[in-house]
């Protein structure tokens, strides 16, 4: 029987940028880059470099939810039906704040202001894993302690648009 790693979430942000990125098979500045696999590679900086992601919060416990509705659009003409589908996800994530890395102001200030994050896990046996990213809003943040302990976050994400394997 082997390990399954389930539980590496974290949360990311781009300095000085707050919006939603375009998703670009080509290296733009601020895009969301994918290649022709869909593939994720990086947010452009242009000229085949990639921004620096930086890390609002590591998850010490996490739930990472997708789901697929089907819908029936139209009847094909030989008794079937013709569908779409339409994909949404969701991350609830709970870690520690570290003093060091400001978690807390961040995510509470991403939340507040309604900026954009991304947030990337992976999925698989250990050296094995598959990385996956996708863009997202944080829903809720709360932040809990009390004096002199250690203080937690717990968060709460919808993610926007699709979501894609790290090349």
């Amino acid at each position: 029987m082997a390990v399954i790693n389930a539980n590496c979430v974290a949360i990311y942000y781009l300095e000085g940028s707050t919006s939603k990125r375009t998703v670009s098979t080509s290296n733009t500045d601020g895009a969301f880059v994918i290649d022709g696999n869909n593939e994720f590679l990086g947010v452009g900086a242009g000229s085949g470099t990639y921004y620096g992601l930086n890390l609002a919060g590591a998850a010490t416990n996490s739930t990472i939810e997708v789901s697929n509705a089907v819908e029936n659009v139209a009847r094909d003409g030989v008794g079937g039906m013709l569908q779409e589908t339409n994909q949404t996800w969701s991350v609830q994530a709970d870690g520690l704040i570290q003093d060091t890395g400001d978690t807390g102001t961040i995510l509470f200030d991403a939340a507040r202001n309604k900026n954009y994050v991304v947030v990337k896990w992976s999925v698989g046996e250990s050296g094995a894993e598959t990385e996956y990213v996708g863009q997202a809003l944080i829903d809720t943040v709360t932040l809990t302690g009390t004096v002199d302990e250690i203080a937690t976050y717990s968060v709460s994400l919808t993610g926007v648009d699709d979501i894609y394997a790290v090349a």
